[in-house]
């Protein structure tokens, strides 16, 4: 028998994406009504969002992260996030453990908080 993911349902069905401004309207690309543990089918998806909210040198970190998750012996997908808005993926985030009880936060839009 399989787990079901965790579903976290917005109140008012409308989460915003870090925008950077506090005071920053939802748009199409910020709206989402669902974020749940990525599902296989879209965890690729999902790392190639994230690679895109990086700037160069960290898409060259996520990719380096990403390789050395995939060598460990049991590595688990578990801290991989996606915002949903109906079936389109709109944002991914990917809590990385690390040794130590320590974690990487790869966040989406990580363009926004320089701005």
């Amino acid at each position: 028998m399989q787990a079901t993911p965790p579903v976290f349902k917005a109140r008012e069905k409308t989460l915003l994406v870090d925008s950077g401004d506090a005071r920053a309207m939802p748009t199409s690309d910020t709206v989402f009504d669902a974020v749940i543990t990525s599902p296989l089918t879209l965890r690729r998806q999902a790392i190639l969002q994230l690679a895109g909210a990086q700037y160069p040198a960290g898409r060259h970190e996520l990719a380096q992260a990403v390789d050395a998750h995939l060598e460990a012996p049991e590595h688990s997908w578990d801290g991989l996030w996606v915002a949903m808005h109906g079936d389109t993926l709109k944002a991914a985030l990917w809590v990385q453990a690390l040794p130590g009880n320590m974690a990487q936060l790869w966040r989406p839009h990580a363009r926004a908080a320089l701005g």
